[in-house]
């Protein structure tokens, strides 16, 4: 009789964590910063360097759900060329994504730019990872976009897009 209750006990406590996980609550959450690059040559080299900060808690849903939030997965990162007052190519470029000491990092050379070009940002060595960990701190965090180009007097608009998959409990 012992054993029969003990069994019953032990799926009643698996079924209910399991109705628990069942509750969760999944959702998109979509991040972008705007970039207004111009690139002069009276400042010397064709370099730019431009910073945004993003809030993960600015996202509505994110925000109703931030102390219960239980994973995020990064599903995206992008960015998109508008607004050229004339094609170049980007000699290097640098994406970056941190907070505090964590940092995540895309490279990129010899990228030729027209408008409407997308660069996406592969998880080619563990990126997505150190994003998710970023996004797990559930405090604003530092996007940076710098690089150099092959023409001055330069202006574009870059639009860098954040996508990502958050699963939160209700309770």
């Amino acid at each position: 009789m012992k054993y029969k209750l003990f069994i019953l006990v032990a799926v009643l406590i698996g079924f209910a964590s399991c109705e628990k996980d069942l509750l969760d609550v999944k959702f998109d959450a979509e991040y972008t910063s705007d970039f207004n690059v111009e690139v002069d040559s009276s400042k010397g080299k064709a370099a730019f360097m431009h910073f945004d900060t993003i809030d993960p808690a600015s996202d509505e849903e994110v925000k109703k759900y931030l102390e219960n939030i239980k994973e995020w997965d990064l599903q995206e990162y992008s960015a998109k060329f508008l607004n050229l007052s004339q094609d170049f190519n980007l000699e290097n470029v640098y994406f970056r994504i941190i907070s505090g000491e964590i940092e995540a990092e895309w490279f990129f050379e010899n990228v030729s730019v027209k408008e409407a070009t997308v660069i996406v940002l592969e998880d080619l060595n563990g990126q997505f990872a150190k994003v998710n960990t970023i996004f797990k701190k559930a405090e604003p965090f530092v996007v940076e976009f710098s690089g150099v180009t092959d023409k001055s007097n330069l202006t574009f608009d870059t639009e860098a897009k954040i996508k990502a998959k958050v699963t939160a409990s209700p309770l």
